[in-house]
């Protein structure tokens, strides 16, 4: 029986001993791993990367979030987050959640409890909607003048047509046709504008930043 109580009291404190406490103020960052969990002793293991919101959420997870801490050392800590995903999105509300060692808001947290939580937003939403209404705009306007020139312009052309100058029209037509070819010039340009719109798309990923708040439970 008293090798019973021995064996019990040397499982408890290697348990204890698995189990190491970390002054928050002191940690100079977090790296939290999509498809990783937490460690905890009071409730079980959570991921340490959760979605809880915003219009484009369950779209995308980043693989990796790091935060750094602004003010090591300060008890009041600030920090920082930071992810690497596609330049359509950005991170927001974000909230590390961290359990305390020895009751909820202490200092000291369990290290490797962290978990955060953000909410997944689309970014320039609401421009690349103004953007769409502007072209529909212009389009409503110029194809309908193009029709209305186009019109004119056989109506004038058909005012000032005789029949004693029917083989003067078509000289002139014939030499019309072989002149058709657009400079060289405007041909680079449609190239140049091209290329140039290459060079200047946005790039496929960003580094989405954020300020995150903590909580200790």
């Amino acid at each position: 029986m008293v090798r019973l109580v021995e064996l019990l009291g040397l499982l408890s404190i290697a348990a204890c001993a698995a189990y190491e406490r970390v002054l928050l103020r002191d940690v100079q960052s977090l790296t939290f791993h999509d498809r990783s969990y937490t460690i905890r002793r009071r409730g079980g293991p959570v991921p340490q990367l959760r979605c809880v919101g915003g219009d484009a959420h369950g779209s995308y997870t980043p693989e990796v979030v790091k935060c750094t801490n602004t003010r090591p050392g300060d008890n009041d800590v600030e920090w920082d987050c930071a992810a690497q995903m596609p330049s359509t999105y950005k991170l927001e509300e974000i909230s590390i959640i961290c359990e305390g060692f020895g009751y909820n808001g202490d200092p000291y947290i369990l290290r490797g409890s962290c978990s955060l939580e953000y909410e997944l937003q689309y970014r320039d939403s609401e421009s690349g909607n103004l953007s769409l209404i502007i072209v529909g705009i212009a389009l409503c306007v110029v194809i309908p003048l193009g029709i209305a020139v186009l019109i004119c312009n056989r109506r004038s052309a058909t005012n000032t047509y005789s029949p004693g100058t029917r083989a003067s029209i078509a000289d002139d037509h014939h030499n019309s046709l072989e002149n058709t070819s657009p400079p060289s010039s405007h041909i680079a340009t449609g190239l140049t504008i091209a290329d140039h719109h290459r060079n200047t798309t946005s790039p496929s990923s960003h580094i989405a930043t954020g300020s995150a708040r903590v909580t200790i439970i």
